[in-house]
């Protein structure tokens, strides 16, 4: 099986498939698919087989997202099922219980009690090490600042 992935994305929400066929297509053929779907299901719209919303310029891809998916399944495409499906919010620290507070989460606090505590203290340590190091030369790019900007005047 080769597998492909359709959709939508916006800055508010998105909405992708991850679909599998037992013939592999390249992205232009992918893409032909796509639109011939599309265009099917739009067709569709014009005779009033799909009940779809039509905005005063048009049909968004989001309102015919469904239909194009039940065009490809009539092509032979089916939609990938995942026995299990891990994923963490956002980017807090493994290592630290308390970074982002209670956003992290249940997974990861059950990954930052798997992690054995030598590697967590050597991963904060080498933070605070990193953030001094970097503290210090943010220190001295601004005391040279200082030290030019007092020296001219």
């Amino acid at each position: 099986m080769f597998l492909y992935k359709f959709g939508y994305g916006s800055y508010e929400e998105s909405n992708f498939y991850e679909i599998c066929h037992k013939k592999q297509f390249s992205e232009k053929e992918f893409t032909s698919i796509i639109a011939d779907s599309i265009i099917k299901v739009l067709y569709d719209c014009c005779n009033g087989i799909n009940d779809v919303y039509i905005f005063n310029d048009g049909i968004s891809y989001e309102d015919i997202h469904e239909y194009v998916f039940e065009e490809l399944k009539k092509i032979g495409f089916e939609k990938v099922e995942y026995e299990v499906v891990w994923s963490c919010f956002g980017w807090p620290s493994l290592t630290n219980k308390n970074s982002w507070g209670k956003q992290r989460g249940n997974e990861l606090n059950e990954i930052f009690w798997k992690i054995p505590d030598d590697i967590k203290n050597t991963i904060n340590v080498l933070g605070k090490n990193h953030e001094r190091e970097r503290s210090k030369e943010y220190d001295m790019r601004y005391r040279k600042v200082l030290y030019k900007n007092n020296n001219i005047e």
